[in-house]
């Protein structure tokens, strides 16, 4: 059963929900807001194309991969060609990286990188090229 108590603290809490939307009509006016539904769609394109084009330079930025559509438009050859990665320990590497028409061999280690050999090369052909 339900005691008194609760039915005062029902009664209570209806009070105060009750008059709620009665005064957010007092407060806005209690009328339509009168905003065409093309200025609506013409801010929610803005707001999107905006969006997009933060999300993009965040990419950009951070080094991350550019969209597909862009790399079409670009197509340019990768400046550093990682050829082969070998792990000497579990802290320490070798690593044979191609920048341009120049080989590095290089020694990576957790707090330092070191220059092993450097030596010119032919620049490379493309992959689709085959004699």
């Amino acid at each position: 059963m339900i005691s008194s108590v609760q039915i005062k603290t029902i009664a209570a809490l209806g009070a105060l929900i009750a008059p709620a939307p009665l005064a957010a009509q007092q407060l806005g006016g209690g009328g339509s807001p009168d905003v065409s539904i093309v200025r609506i769609v013409g801010a929610l394109i803005l707001c999107l194309v905006m969006a997009l084009l933060a999300i993009l330079y965040l990419k950009h930025r951070a080094g991350g991969r550019t969209p597909l559509f862009i790399r079409r438009l670009v197509q340019a050859e990768p400046l550093i060609d990682v050829r082969e990665v070998r792990r000497l320990t579990v802290q320490h590497s070798i690593s044979l990286i191609r920048f341009r028409d120049e080989e590095y061999l290089l020694l990576l280690t957790p707090g330092d990188g070191q220059v092993l050999s450097k030596e010119k090369v032919e620049p490379q052909a493309s992959e689709g090229a085959s004699s």
